[in-house]
């Protein structure tokens, strides 16, 4: 189905059920938006415009967890927007641009028994590259 290629999705579940990479504490990922579908059912907190994203998923921790495209090697603009799993409502926290920054850090306390799908997009529809790094404390 073309809407499901380019991100427009009838059932809004749908989107959670693409494969992600999991993410572990500790550990820092190369991510890429490349040909990456588009998703703007929410936005999560974001009125801002947004290309295609890469979705990521973190589970089983009870900490307080980072999310940062920090330091920004790439110059690739980006969003981090954070939800907890089955539902594209329950945004838990996003961020655009740290300070003057390109890049996007995501604090927020997890809940063992949650599992929260992690969307990088980049901003405006231009793709890009960048580095995703998880710190749980």
């Amino acid at each position: 189905d073309v809407r499901q290629l380019i991100g427009e999705y009838e059932d809004e579940g749908a989107i959670f059920e693409c494969p992600r990479r999991q993410l572990v504490c500790g550990e820092t990922v190369d991510g890429d938006t490349t040909d990456a579908a588009i998703f703007e059912e929410n936005r999560c907190f974001l009125d801002l415009p947004s290309g295609g994203g890469v979705w990521y998923e973190l589970s089983g921790e009870s900490s307080t967890v980072t999310l940062s495209t920090c330091p920004n090697s790439t110059g690739f603009d980006t969003q981090i927007r954070v939800f907890k799993k089955g539902t594209t409502t329950s945004c838990v926290e996003a961020n655009d641009d740290l300070g003057s920054q390109l890049c996007s850090s995501v604090t927020f306390d997890a809940e063992p028994t949650e599992t929260y799908e992690i969307h990088v997009v980049g901003y405006e529809p231009e793709p890009g590259q960048f580095k995703l790094s998880t710190l749980c404390v």
